[in-house]
């Protein structure tokens, strides 16, 4: 009888399908990466205008603005900028300080709290105004020519004086964005070297906390983080401990000046620029430092483009504004992302760590430093939000 005739039959190579199917899915991603990237360099960056111009006085609380409108003090809140609340003030010539949690006004002759009936009686001039979670401080001239930093509570009511006898004070502050660890910076002049004293000191207590001595080295900046207190001065960085007052260690700085820093981070980021550096343009050095015993220092050079409007540090990164866009950078140096306005900025300046001020012919918008965050329409964006 006839044969039958066997089927032929077909083996598949597994190994060379899985490299086509390999190369086929790098393709695609290919593709869909550099059209979310074309995608995220066209689309402009999301600004939202204020009520008010930049000619107008205004404070940033971290959750709105205070700001004045001729007779009137007018507050809005971030999220709803349309909806101002307004009240009459008996003068324009006044300056405005807040916190989260309440805003004053003051001129050389008198302090108000804005929730407050009565304005405070107080017998110097006024030079600045700074405030905490729930008390204030007033640097004041006394009629001798002293000077005098006065605390006070939300009430109004002087609940501390400090008076500098041998020497002066350089400068003053609460935590960040509403704190009630107030810290002075203290110049003294009567020993044979100069030495600077950094006194903290809780207002919710009502107890001095710390008391450090720096000697041989000038402090120009302090800067509070979580566990420790950063201070930046003409030759170095050192880094004490909150709780103990302690020095942990110290990083070379020398020839260099502060522009910004990071605490709302793994590790804080500092900004350095060459002291003596024209405004715009030059070398900005990025100092990584950890928020413990151990400085794990790391330290990265970047080039700024020569119409830089400003470089800050926000979230850990490098955030640099020019009239046309803003770029992001790692802590590394890295490039790390770019987003376009869609009409050139004349101006900037930052709020906090996540928001910054733009200024574009006069009127002022704020901005979200975070990058978007990736749509479902855009599995492949590369936008990290903080």
């Amino acid at each position: 009888g006839a044969k039958r005739r066997r089927k032929r039959k077909f083996k598949i190579n597994r190994k060379r399908l899985y490299a086509v199917m390999g190369v086929l899915a790098g393709v695609a991603a290919l593709i869909c990466a550099v059209a979310a990237i074309v995608s995220g360099a066209s689309r402009p960056v999301k600004l939202k205008e204020l009520p008010f111009s930049a000619a107008q006085k205004h404070v940033y609380t971290g959750e709105g603005f205070y700001y004045t409108d001729g007779a009137s003090l007018a507050y809005v809140n971030k999220a709803k900028l349309n909806k101002p609340v307004t009240r009459t003030i008996s003068t324009s010539d006044i300056d405005i300080a807040a916190s989260p949690s309440f805003a004053l006004l003051y001129n050389r002759s008198a302090l108000h709290v804005v929730s407050a009936a009565d304005p405070i009686e107080i017998s110097c001039a006024i030079e600045t105004v700074k405030c905490g979670a729930q008390h204030f401080a007033a640097l004041c001239e006394e009629a001798d020519g002293t000077e005098t930093l006065k605390v006070y509570n939300m009430r109004g009511d002087m609940v501390d004086e400090l008076m500098f006898r041998s020497g002066y004070l350089v400068d003053y502050g609460f935590e960040p964005r509403g704190g009630e660890t107030l810290w002075t910076l203290e110049l003294n002049t009567s020993a044979t070297l100069p030495r600077m004293t950094i006194t903290t000191s809780d207002r919710q207590r009502h107890a001095t906390t710390g008391m450090i001595s720096i000697q041989n080295m000038i402090a120009e900046n302090i800067v509070c983080s979580q566990k420790g207190l950063f201070v930046i001065g003409t030759s170095g960085i050192i880094r004490y401990d909150r709780a103990t007052n302690t020095e942990k260690y110290r990083a070379m700085c020398y020839g260099r000046r502060l522009i910004d820093s990071s605490t709302q981070c793994s590790k804080p980021l500092f900004i350095f620029a060459e002291r003596g550096a024209p405004e715009k343009g030059g070398t900005v050095f990025l100092y990584s430092l950890a928020d413990d015993d151990v400085a794990d220092t790391a330290i990265h050079a970047l080039q700024l483009p020569e119409n830089a409007l400003g470089a800050f540090a926000m979230k850990g990164r490098l955030v640099i504004v020019t009239p046309e866009g803003v770029t992001y950078y790692t802590a590394t140096g890295k490039k790390d992302g770019y987003r376009a306005f869609d009409a050139p900025v004349t101006g900037v300046e930052r709020l906090d760590e996540k928001t910054l001020l733009i200024e574009r012919a006069g009127m002022l918008y704020t901005m979200n430093a975070g990058r978007e965050r990736r749509t479902p329409y855009e599995p492949y964006r590369f936008y990290y939000a903080w």
